[in-house]
Parts: C-alpha cells; structure tokens; sequence
C-alpha cells in the first residue's frame, strides 16, 4: 500500500507535527509511505532523514510527483489552525482529494490568514463568511477585523465561523480527534460539504 502524508513536521513547533513523527513512524511498518514537509524545514530533515523508514519530500516538489499522488492508494493531510504550518496543505488538498485530518475543530485562524494576508484580503475574508455564513456573521467576524488584540479574545469569531468545510474542499473524508455533537455550528459547516 502507498500512502502520501502531508504534515508540518519538526524542527516546526507545533503539536500536529510530533504527532505525525510518531503515526509515521508506526504507518511507514505497514506501507510505502512518503512525508512531504515544509521547503524551509526539508533541508533540516534531510540531515536525519537516515532514522526514519520513509520518504520524504518537499512540497515544492509536488509538480514532479504528480503520478504518484495520483497513483497512491491514501492521501492524508493533517490540518491545524496556524496558516503558518498548514496553507500549504490546504492548497495541495485541493488539487489531490484524499483524508483530511482535523487537530483543530475550527480553522477559522487559518483561513482568515490565508485571505487577510492578500492584498483586499479583508473584504475577500468578509465577502466569503456573508457567502457561507451569513450577514449575522459577517458583522461579528467584521468586529473581530477592526477589535485590537485584548478586544479580539472577547468575541468568538472561531466557533460562529469554523470554515472546516471551506478548508477541507476536495477532501474524500474526514478525521477528527472530538467527536462533533449534533446541531454544532462545526456540525453544520460540515453537513454542506459531506452530504
């Protein structure tokens, strides 16, 4: 079996990537598996890449690999809330379908970095909570834009807004580590997408 894992990985501070230094090192056992990381952390990896049973690349190396990511049996893209470690990802999923790995129940970080980071990206960002969640929303979200960093605690923009069917588009399916009660709003934004 061949499975493509795309993750943020050490020396990247972040919990989803120890997290896959310990799943890979388990999955690659049982399968061919190939990590793609980060550009700027790849050449880090390739020093210790000696201890690790599987594959890694570079997601700047995607255009070369396009058969294989085709050809592999499972694609699995782990999905955080920091644009940081995870725009990336979300971009590669959205040419390949495969396993969206949720480690965050709202991606609303996330996404509002990747639009806010663009130039518009404020209205861009506003323009797509109205589409997907309505005007009630886009007032708070507009709200959370315009609040300093102590007034933007205070308002919940993440969970009125979790965009997780927005950041999983061209997902097959979906893992989380929380199971989602019923009537949840990241219930809801997940019933568009998967039914």
């Amino acid at each position: 079996m061949k499975i493509q894992w795309f993750t943020p990985f050490p020396p990247e501070r972040t919990d989803v990537g120890n997290f896959s230094v310990r799943v890979c090192q388990k999955l690659a056992q049982y399968c061919e598996l190939t990590v793609w990381v980060s550009p700027e952390h790849f050449r880090w990896i390739r020093r210790f890449r000696r201890s690790f049973e599987f594959k890694m690349l570079s997601y700047d190396a995607i255009d070369d690999y396009r058969q294989e990511l085709n050809r592999a049996d499972a694609l699995f893209y782990n999905l955080g809330n920091n644009a940081a470690f995870h725009r990336e990802i979300i971009r590669i999923l959205r040419q390949f379908p495969g396993v969206a790995i949720m480690h965050d129940l709202s991606l609303f970080e996330c996404v509002s970095s990747i639009y806010r980071e663009r130039l518009g990206g404020d209205r861009m960002f506003l323009d797509l909570v109205r589409h997907l969640y309505g005007v009630r929303s886009e007032g708070i979200v507009e709200d959370w834009l315009l609040a300093g960093d102590e007034a933007r605690r205070k308002i919940d923009a993440a969970s009125e807004c979790p965009f997780a069917g927005h950041a999983t588009l061209g997902a097959w399916g979906l893992v989380t580590h929380t199971e989602i009660p019923q009537g949840h709003e990241l219930h809801h934004d997940l019933s568009h997408q998967w039914t």
